[in-house]
């Protein structure tokens, strides 16, 4: 089995490389997996999962720096791709940059505005970066308001009951 990272004659990376790539990573075996995910990424330097690969790990490993750039490279060659933008704004969100972070799912919304992981992370966001006002909690619509509201059965009908919002 050739496991040397270099393309096939298709241009593809070796799938037996990658798949020993992927075995290690789901093994734990984090070192050896990103030997590998580096090979392959000298080799496809265009292959946005091999990034992705090396982001997930520099970000378990406490190298949020580098899981910032390497998902930053990853959104750059997939910019469509929601989960992208989300897990790039957990990075910025761990590193303490929260605007940049909310302004990265505020990108995430705009791709999605149905998906709901993106709206709850963007407000949990603006949440914690300073107090919210309702304007700011807009950036995802009245949808989240009217998610947020639950409906208990009363006496005979239901009623909403409206969480507090901060000041």
């Amino acid at each position: 089995i050739p496991m040397n990272g270099r393309p096939s004659s298709s241009g593809a990376p070796d799938p037996d490389l990658v798949a020993h790539a992927m075995a290690h990573a789901s093994a734990g075996r984090l070192p050896e997996a990103e030997a590998i995910f580096r090979r392959l990424l000298r080799s496809h330097p265009d292959r946005m999962e091999f990034q992705l690969s090396l982001g997930a790990i520099a970000r378990e490993a406490g190298r949020l720096d580098e899981a910032l750039d390497r998902l930053g490279k990853a959104v750059a060659l997939a910019s469509g791709r929601v989960d992208l933008h989300l897990q790039k704004g957990a990075v910025l969100f761990q590193l303490g940059r929260i605007d940049e972070a909310v302004a990265t799912y505020r990108r995430a919304v705009a791709l999605a505005p149905d998906l709901d992981e993106a709206h709850h992370t963007c407000v949990y966001g603006l949440l914690r970066s300073r107090p919210a006002s309702i304007e700011q909690l807009e950036v995802s619509g009245r949808r989240l308001l009217q998610d947020a509201v639950e409906p208990i059965e009363g006496i005979g009908r239901k009623q909403s009951v409206r969480p507090e919002m901060p000041s």
